[in-house]
């Protein structure tokens, strides 16, 4: 096999390498299209539905904790003067944007009120590392807003 056969296969390797390495999530069409974050920043999309109906959940708040830690030990901190958030549109969708990049918990509802930190596997928050110009997409937040 003469070097041009041998790089021509090479080559289409690697666009089909390349091009499997791309999101293959299907989004939605009815989520809102969210812009490339600010440089350094990030964004954070995703969509609450109800835990029982599955039905979407809008007008409610959603916020990003930022997570401190100290050794293994960590707490998150919410301040609803600064801690970035966003309301759900008609569809459950929000898109916190242009965020610090950090460790963040995400809390879903009004913390006066009703509100659901998300759990991960042993219902302990979930953190989410979020990284600096990136869109991460956290999926759907089935959640419980009842008293």
């Amino acid at each position: 096999m003469d070097y041009k056969k041998i790089l021509s296969i090479f080559a289409l390797l690697l666009m089909l390498l390349v091009s499997g390495c791309s999101s293959t999530q299907a989004r939605d069409p009815k989520m809102p299209n969210t812009a490339k974050p600010e440089a350094g920043k990030a964004t954070v999309v995703g969509q609450v539905l109800d835990k029982d109906s599955g039905e979407p959940i809008f007008d409610v708040e959603v916020w990003l904790a930022e997570t401190v830690r100290q050794g293994e030990q960590g707490a998150y901190v919410l301040d609803i003067a600064f801690s970035p958030g966003d309301m759900t549109d008609e569809n459950g969708y929000f898109a916190v944007e242009n965020v610090p990049s950090m460790e963040y918990v995400i809390i879903v509802g009004n913390p006066y009120e009703f509100y659901v930190v998300i759990p991960n596997e042993e219902n302990k928050p979930k953190t989410w590392n979020v990284a600096a110009d990136n869109i991460l997409d956290v999926g759907i937040l089935s959640v419980y807003l009842g008293p």
